[in-house]
């Protein structure tokens, strides 16, 4: 992040920009700023404060900056200052705006169009295009997606490496053991703490359902 003098410690074989002098001037994204340990924080908050950066093993060059930060966070920042895993302080100093980009699970329509986009750029240019098949998109409509973009991603390039004739179908898809499907009617019956009747209605109505879809067995198997 900000940089250090040659020879400061073992591995410093020469002097090195950190990514605040190298930002100067323009736009710094830091990804997942919900992630930084608590001396990285106080660091940072320091820095944004200042509006100043010196290289490690230079406390006496302070370097002047003007630049723009963006911050994206997994979590709810709020929530994390509440758990004591981020600094109240950092979080109000980064606040200016905020941007709330749904979960992937709440944008059927763009988990689509992201997918398509995936498989174009996955396409060598002396290859035809590949497609999902329709019976590919009900088990990803209801599927949690917890990893957002970066698992959808994946379980393309998955299904892309495995699937017949560059058609994507259910039985091409494998998703990540800690995912689950979404039931339209499981709010109530989880609300109630009723977990065998959850079970009951997941044998009865559901999973036959989704392995209708899939191909596998019939619908009133």
């Amino acid at each position: 992040l900000f940089g250090f003098r040659r020879e400061v410690f073992e591995a410093a074989e020469h002097d090195h920009a950190g990514v605040f002098e190298r930002a100067n001037g323009g736009t710094l994204l830091i990804d997942d700023i919900d992630l930084l340990s608590h001396e990285l924080q106080r660091e940072l908050l320091r820095v944004l404060e200042s509006r100043q950066v010196s290289r490690l093993g230079e406390p006496e060059s302070v370097r002047e900056l003007d630049l723009r930060i963006i911050a994206t966070a997994r979590r709810d920042l709020s929530a994390a200052v509440r758990a004591g895993r981020f600094r109240e302080d950092l979080r109000d100093r980064i606040a200016g705006g905020t941007v709330r980009l749904p979960p992937l699970r709440e944008r059927d329509a763009d988990m689509f169009v992201l997918a398509d986009r995936m498989l174009a750029e996955l396409r060598q240019p002396h290859e035809p295009p590949m497609r999902l098949a329709d019976d590919a998109k009900s088990p990803m409509a209801a599927y949690d997606w917890p990893g957002n973009v970066r698992e959808l991603e994946q379980t393309i390039r998955r299904a892309a490496s495995v699937c017949r004739d560059r058609v994507i179908r259910c039985e091409d898809l494998e998703f990540e053991p800690a995912g689950s499907l979404r039931l339209p009617f499981a709010g109530d019956l989880v609300d109630a703490q009723d977990y065998e009747t959850l079970h009951e209605a997941l044998d009865r109505f559901y999973l036959p359902r989704v392995l209708a879809e899939c191909g596998s067995i019939s619908a009133g198997a």
